[in-house]
């Protein structure tokens, strides 16, 4: 099967693009907001992480991020509240024999070890997380998508418009969060 998401529907198809079936995805906040899904992976085992964004019309209001679980069936199985925004799209990679979701948020890289079959099928490792930037700064914006390769995991601050300061690229060790290394490859970029 091929699964796709179009705003707020994550879509079963058939070969020849037929819809089998369809999940109509949580949406947050009052009308005038901004609600996007802008990730969606396959786990091993068949489930689907779907990760929503909501952008609220009013000032003052926070972000608000939510990874939703489907099955293989497109059925709920959880929604699970993420504890920052997050611009950034999912990564999902297998490290020391345990499944991780990889989630760039607004100042933080965190992950999930996924744990098929138990309640919540996703659990924030409290042990593995790095802070690349203050919530206040100008300089740097919220990260994009981050991408494992070997025993590191690489991403960019600056995804989103709006940073004075350069683009940096972030390397942080698999193992030990505090192992992290911070690149300026083109001193000049802005976004």
């Amino acid at each position: 099967f091929i699964y796709v998401t179009a705003q707020n529907v994550c879509y079963k198809l058939d070969p020849d693009l037929n819809i089998k079936s369809y999940y109509i995805l949580p949406i947050k906040g009052q009308p005038g907001s901004t609600s996007i899904y802008n990730s969606m992976k396959v786990l091993s085992n068949g489930n689907i992480i779907c990760k929503g964004f909501f952008e609220p019309s009013r000032k003052g209001k926070q972000p608000y991020a939510i990874i939703t679980v489907l099955g293989t069936n497109l059925s709920l199985i959880k929604d699970i509240p993420l504890p920052e925004a997050s611009y950034g799209r999912l990564s999902v990679h297998i490290h020391n024999n345990k499944e991780y979701v990889y989630v760039t948020g607004d100042t933080t890289l965190i992950r999930y070890e996924h744990r098929p079959g138990e309640d919540p099928p996703l659990v924030l490792d409290t042990s593995w997380s790095y802070q690349y930037r203050d919530a206040t700064t100008r300089l740097q914006t919220a990260g994009g998508a981050a991408i494992c390769m070997g025993d590191n995991v690489y991403f960019t601050d600056s995804a989103q418009p709006g940073n004075v300061g350069p683009i940096r690229l972030h390397r942080v060790n698999l193992d030990n969060a505090a192992d992290a290394s911070v690149f300026v490859p083109f001193p000049g970029t802005r976004n």
